[in-house]
């Protein structure tokens, strides 16, 4: 996560946060600047936008003037599959943070390289159901931008001078009588315990993509069908970044009026539930894809839509092309290749109830929060042309695009 996702940068959180603090080191040599506006957001070249919006000198300049796959990234010291750790640790996150998939990836991955017994067995997890850094938030009776989300209470006070006491002070007390992961069901609105994660009793279902659904259909409960109906097997996204896709608010309830007219956002839904579906753990998105441009975006969201109309957003995930094959190299389209691609909507913990609706929609832009593909396979931070592209999603026999969710066996 941290500065990009996907592969692409983000950009209106980022620029506000480097108006704000960014130029400490800085001394602040003059004033914060303005509001960077929808104006400011969609000026080009990326580069320079605090400048412009009159901010104080700040490292922003340098973030985007290297790509995620850029070298210079390499100073960071940022995790890798091979790293390891030879302390306990204990990770605090929550649902609706921004690094809350990396929290329980680093989680695992520390537990599985440790070098030691006692590395390996005190890696620790709790995971909220708050926003970012707000734990200590929680109450007994807890909306979350509108989502009720219950009594999400749990002392995490407590447990950080249970674990401190234990590990610096060798004070001898119940640390160990917690579970290894500790995770809030949102919908159920409940706290639970596993010792892995996802937890074992987890199984991946996958939901197809379909242009058209059939009501007779024995699979009906596990496909997501066009919210535009017709029975064809692709889609097509015309992506103007002059005119971007919007970012939808997160968490919270979604506008559905400012999005279901717009074409260059597909949505696709399940029928109605007949019962309730817990989906607890990662989720991926795979696509079939193909586009007129050498490179272009892919954001995707999961959502609930409950029997009166009204959407919730969960969790969200996007790729730029480019890096389809990985971050550390750019691997550009052949235009109208067909291409299978992964999307990482991070992870959930959400029971869609019965009679709700699971609904997914991809588009290829996501502005302002995330920087807008130009579409030319240039430098999207330093160029200031761009181009409209034709971007297709093909949900066939051929080319099965599905969303996998992990869903638990109870249910």
């Amino acid at each position: 996560m941290g500065v990009f996702e996907g592969g692409a940068a983000l950009l209106d959180e980022a620029v506000e946060w480097f108006m704000e603090k960014g130029g400490a080191k800085y001394k602040h040599e003059h004033g914060m600047g303005h509001h960077a506006s929808r104006d400011d957001l969609m000026s080009l070249p990326v580069i320079g936008m605090i400048d412009r919006c009159d901010g104080p000198s700040t490292d922003w300049d340098e973030m985007p003037a290297h790509d995620i796959s850029d070298t210079w990234w390499k100073r960071f010291n940022g995790v890798s599959d091979n790293d390891s750790i030879h302390i306990p640790a204990l990770y605090i996150d929550s649902w609706f943070d921004y690094g809350v998939a990396e929290t329980l990836f680093m989680c695992n991955l520390f537990q599985h390289n440790a070098p030691n017994q006692t590395s390996r067995n005190n890696q620790y997890c709790i995971i909220y159901p708050t926003k970012h850094c707000c734990f200590g938030d929680a109450t007994d009776s807890m909306y979350v931008d509108g989502l009720f989300l219950g009594d999400a209470r749990l002392d995490n006070f407590a447990v950080y001078l249970k674990w401190c006491d234990y590990w610096l002070k060798k004070k001898e007390n119940s640390i160990f009588d917690m579970p290894r992961i500790q995770y809030y069901v949102m919908g159920k609105n409940v706290w639970r315990q596993a010792d892995e994660w996802p937890p074992a009793e987890v199984v991946f279902k996958q939901f197809d993509l379909t242009g058209h659904q059939d009501a007779s259909d024995v699979k009906v409960q596990q496909t997501l069908a066009l919210s535009r109906g017709r029975n064809i097997d692709l889609t097509t996204i015309v992506y103007d970044p002059e005119d971007p896709a919007p970012s939808y608010a997160w968490p919270g309830e979604v506008n559905d009026d400012l999005l279901r007219g717009r074409p260059d956002i597909l949505i696709f839904e399940s029928i109605n539930l007949e019962k309730p579906i817990e989906v607890t753990g990662p989720v991926v998105l795979v696509l079939y894809v193909s586009s007129s441009a050498k490179d272009t975006d892919f954001i995707a969201r999961l959502l609930d839509v409950t029997p009166d109309g009204k959407t919730h957003l969960l969790t969200q995930g996007s790729l730029r092309m480019r890096f389809r094959q990985g971050f550390d190299r750019e691997v550009f389209m052949a235009r109208d290749s067909v291409y299978k691609v992964e999307i990482n909507l991070k992870a959930t913990s959400y029971v869609f109830s019965a009679g709700h609706k699971i609904r997914l929609d991809i588009s290829s832009s996501d502005f302002p929060r995330l920087t807008r593909n130009l579409n030319t396979g240039g430098d999207n931070y330093q160029d200031t042309v761009w181009t409209t592209a034709v971007n297709k999603i093909y949900h066939s026999k051929e080319y099965p695009s599905h969303l996998t969710l992990p869903v638990m066996l109870q249910y």
